[in-house]
Parts: structure tokens; C-alpha cells; sequence
């Protein structure tokens, strides 16, 4: 059996970037974790379709948002197949 406690990832393995997201060819990937600019509901038109595109099924995006434009930024990402 596989010992998850010796599940590490190699450094060579995993990036980080700090850009507009919009500029970067994605390839498929297990994990978004990001912070669009929360009044700027185009990025999460964007992010919902680049995710429904790029997530493999089953992985996770953890999307932060604000209260006050929550049920936009929800609707923008569920309309692109997201589910909440």
C-alpha cells in the first residue's frame, strides 16, 4: 500500500506564478488556486472556461471571492461547468 505520508512532491514538479493568467498556455492541471480580481467579473468568465477546459475531472479549484459580488462570480463559473 501506498504510504501517503511519503507522497511529496518534487520541486521540479510543482510552479508557482505570479502573472495574468490570461497570458499563459495552460496545460491540464489538478489544482487552481488563485485570486481574481474580485470586481472584474470577466476573469471569472475566463477562469470558468479555462478551468472547464484545462481541470482534469475530479481535481480542485479553490477561487477566492467576496461576498458582494458572490452569486455573479458563482453564476459565471457554474454556467462554464463548474460545479460549486
Amino acid at each position: 500500500a501506498h504510504d501517503m505520508a511519503t507522497a511529496v512532491a518534487k520541486e521540479e514538479d510543482i510552479r508557482l506564478v505570479n502573472a495574468d493568467n490570461r497570458t499563459l498556455e495552460w496545460p491540464e492541471i489538478d489544482l487552481c488556486f488563485t485570486d481574481p480580481p474580485c470586481k472584474d467579473l470577466d476573469s471569472y468568465r475566463w477562469l470558468g472556461g479555462m478551468l472547464s477546459r484545462k481541470l482534469r475531472p475530479g481535481r480542485l479549484a479553490l477561487v477566492y471571492a467576496d461576498g458582494f459580488h458572490l452569486p455573479g462570480q458563482i453564476k459565471l463559473l457554474t454556467a462554464a461547468g463548474l460545479r460549486y
